[in-house]
Parts: C-alpha cells; structure tokens; sequence
C-alpha cells in the first residue's frame, strides 16, 4: 500500500496525526467491509475493545465485534476468527 496518503504535509502535532490516521484507517476497513456486503456500524467511543460491529446473519443473527488494525479486520470471539478483509 502507497504511504502517500500517510505524510503528515500539515505539520500537525504527530501524535495528533497518529490519531488522525488511525481514524481514517477504521473508516476504509468498515467502507470494505460494507463492499463486501455486510451490515457494518462504527462504535464511535475511544480506547474501546472494539472499533465496528458487522452482521454476519445467515438464517441466525451473528454480530461480530471487531478491532480494526492497519485498515484489516481482527474478528475476535469465542471463535477466535482471525481473517482480513
């Protein structure tokens, strides 16, 4: 993946910049997992356990809660799923 979009050309604070990319990060992991045809909501409170919600329902409802890393899902749960979208 290009690091062009991760230059800090606004001079702002860096840690304030690290935030800011880890924000953007958890938005396009969620825009590829609503891609891929999922129901997908953010979970918008900081230092959470968890950064989205994304419905797996077949014929049963399954929610997974999610942890977002380097725009890539960490399913975690019971069944210690690990998979990247």
């Amino acid at each position: 993946m290009s690091k062009k979009w991760s230059v800090n050309i606004t001079n702002k604070e860096q840690g304030i910049f690290r935030t800011m990319n880890g924000n953007s990060d958890e938005f396009i992991a969620i825009e590829r997992a609503i891609k891929a045809g999922f129901a997908c909501s953010k979970i918008d409170i900081t230092n959470a356990k968890y950064d989205a919600v994304i419905d797996i329902s077949g014929k049963k409802t399954k929610l997974l809660r999610v942890q977002i890393k380097h725009r890539l899902f960490k399913f975690s749960g019971r069944g210690k799923i690990r998979r990247a979208i």
